[in-house]
């Protein structure tokens, strides 16, 4: 009951001024009253005392001075010296903030909270972030599939809920995936279960994949969660665990390489009064059984993705932007306002290097620009960052060009979560589009230079193509994701037709002995526009039952071309993703199966399975 002897303890040192004044019996009743009060503060917010005069402790304590001395003016029906008491603490609070944290008298401390910062030019030679590994599904179509994911999964859907707050990206065996944990749903729902059976995860690289609950065993079900009652309530166990003094921030569900889930919080203190926060490291905590470890900045575990809070990194580079010249120049009236910039939200991206960091665009702080100057790269373990000069447009403005290119407005959809690449050496953003329901629909690759220079297509291989055509520059890019219940057939065309529909040309092939003619834009491959009759080749599509199917991929097997190794592993890794798919389906239509059989049925099942072995 530690929370009840904090209460005590700053609940007697607020009635100062009364016992000071020697009202001894008003001293004991704003004593009682207080007690009481503080200790069910303390006890639901679980204050730290890392911050300045004990933070939350000293607040409180100052504000019962205060009543303390509005009580001894009131029963002496004048103003009493008492009243000095919370008016010198407020004079020294200010001082104190003053001299120890203001940014007018700390602006070059502020400015190297980042640290080194190694600056580089943006060239056809800088790929920041592996090509491999593009984030396709935004945070809103992870959120809406991870939702569908819950309501398909029965009972569990009404006893829990989707923490979309403490959703995150992380890398899970060198895949790059959202994870959401879920939560209890109410104090009703904790008091029965106790424990959270599963998490859910959504690919973040192929959005055409539904999500996916992960049931846990009972031994590693979460019984210390963020929602959980009492005890069991994450923040309150880490207080009681020692942490009650350190700073704790950004609190994430994390998969380790062997699938157990973690909670990793984030352990900080300031160092300017009550701002310039720095890392200290992690505490690891285990939810099945509350154990946990504290890991220093240099110690964080290989397979923990997110130790920089998002926050952080982008006070960091506003301070730096902001005051590397001094305060007056940013903030004077008369200040020359020299070299300013401010960051973009920072958005979590896959690096070269297989570890995730934090991209941030710079632009100036007039808020009528529109034009971006640098990306920060924060490294989302160590905090270290890397500045590349570029010139550009702003996520904002690029998104306001997708929003209103026809074809987006057409198909009411919007762009969410751009992404910057370096496609045929040009620095291009990557936008998924997203329908009204936020599931995705297909992708938009701008050209930051000139964001009226825009390919769009169902997915990254056709958007890629149409890019390809507005702005023809060598070299290959991405192979598509494809879903898993896409059909394939293989021959040889046996008649070929090209047909301009509305402006635009159309291909239809037909494939000896196939009950189809299939049709496609001669953007969806380079090798499409050079296919002709007695070519073998191999098509891919949703097998629809129509005459007419469109192609959703196109191989012509008479021509022999090399992949890249980028393209090879995209493909490699989306046939992997299809199969263990389509696996897991049969697994449950099995399941499905079994639970409709009859005894007699079983029965007769089991007999046939005695007689193979």
């Amino acid at each position: 009951m530690e929370f009840i002897l904090f209460a005590l303890l700053v609940s007697a040192f607020g009635v100062i001024p009364l016992l000071a004044h020697g009202k001894v019996g008003a001293a004991g009743y704003v004593f009682a009253v207080a007690s009481v009060l503080f200790s069910v503060i303390f006890y639901f917010a679980v204050p730290s005392s890392v911050w300045p005069w004990w933070g939350i402790y000293g607040t409180c304590a100052w504000i019962l001075w205060i009543a303390s001395a509005i009580v001894d003016s009131v029963l002496e029906d004048n103003l009493q010296w008492t009243a000095i008491f919370p008016t010198a603490l407020t004079i020294i609070y200010i001082v104190s903030g003053s001299a120890r944290g203001w940014a007018i008298v700390n602006a070059d401390e502020y400015a190297a909270m980042i640290g080194n910062v190694e600056e580089r030019s943006w060239t056809q030679d800088v790929q920041p972030k592996d090509p491999r590994h593009i984030r396709m599904s935004s945070s809103e179509n992870a959120a809406t599939l991870a939702r569908q994911t819950l309501g398909q999964a029965g009972s569990i859907g009404s006893q829990f809920q989707v923490d979309e707050s403490r959703m995150t990206l992380q890398k899970i065996k060198n895949e790059f995936w959202w994870v959401a944990p879920l939560d209890f749903n109410g104090w009703a729902t904790w008091r029965a279960t106790r424990k959270v059976p599963a998490y859910v995860r959504v690919s973040a690289e192929n959005p055409t994949l539904p999500g996916e609950l992960v049931n846990l065993s009972d031994d590693q079900q979460l019984r210390y969660t963020p929602e959980a009652c009492w005890g069991a309530n994450l923040a309150r166990h880490l207080w009681y665990s020692g942490y009650r003094d350190k700073g704790l921030i950004d609190d994430s569900l994390e998969i380790d390489d062997n699938g157990k889930p973690w909670w990793v919080v984030t352990v900080f203190h300031p160092t300017l009064f009550e701002s310039g926060e720095k890392i200290d490291g992690v505490v690891v905590v285990d939810p099945a059984t509350g154990d946990n470890k504290f890991y220093a900045l240099d110690q964080v575990p290989d397979w923990i993705d997110r130790v920089v809070p998002r926050s952080f990194a982008k006070n960091y580079i506003k301070w730096r932007g902001m005051l590397h010249l001094g305060w007056t120049n940013a903030y004077w009236l008369w200040g020359a306002g020299k070299d300013l910039t401010v960051p973009e939200e920072p958005n979590l991206v896959y690096g070269s290097d297989g570890y995730l960091m934090w991209a941030t665009g710079a632009t100036s702080p007039n808020e009528n620009d529109t034009s971006l100057v640098g990306i920060y790269y924060t490294h989302s373990r160590t905090g270290r960052t890397v500045f590349y000069k570029a010139k550009g447009s702003t996520e904002s403005a690029v998104l306001s060009a997708v929003d209103k290119d026809d074809q987006v407005q057409f198909k009411h959809l919007h762009g969410a979560d751009t992404q910057l690449y370096n496609v045929y050496g040009t620095m291009a953003a990557i936008v998924p589009l997203l329908n009204e329901n936020h599931l995705f629909q297909g992708v938009a690759i701008v050209n930051i230079e000139n964001i009226q220079i825009m390919g769009i297509g169902s997915d990254q291989f056709t958007a890629l193509r149409d890019y390809q055509k507005v702005m023809p520059l060598s070299g290959h890019q991405i192979a598509p994701e494809l879903a898993h219940d896409i059909k394939v057939v293989e021959g040889v065309v046996d008649r070929r037709a090209d047909v301009v529909l509305g402006g635009d040309q159309a291909i239809y092939l037909h494939i000896s002995g196939v009950p189809h003619i299939f049709m496609a834009s001669p953007k969806l491959s380079a090798e499409l526009p050079m296919t002709k009759e007695g070519d073998r080749v191999s098509v891919k599509f949703y097998a629809s039952g129509e005459q007419v199917e469109p192609m959703e991929a196109f191989d012509n097997l008479s021509l022999k071309l090399e992949a890249t190794t980028a393209e090879q592993f995209v493909e490699q890794t989306s046939r992997d993703q299809r199969d263990q798919l389509q696996s897991q389906k049969d697994i449950q239509d099995a399941r499905k199966s079994l639970n409709s059989l009859t005894d007699k049925e079983l029965a007769e099942l089991l007999k046939r399975l005695k007689e193979k072995k």
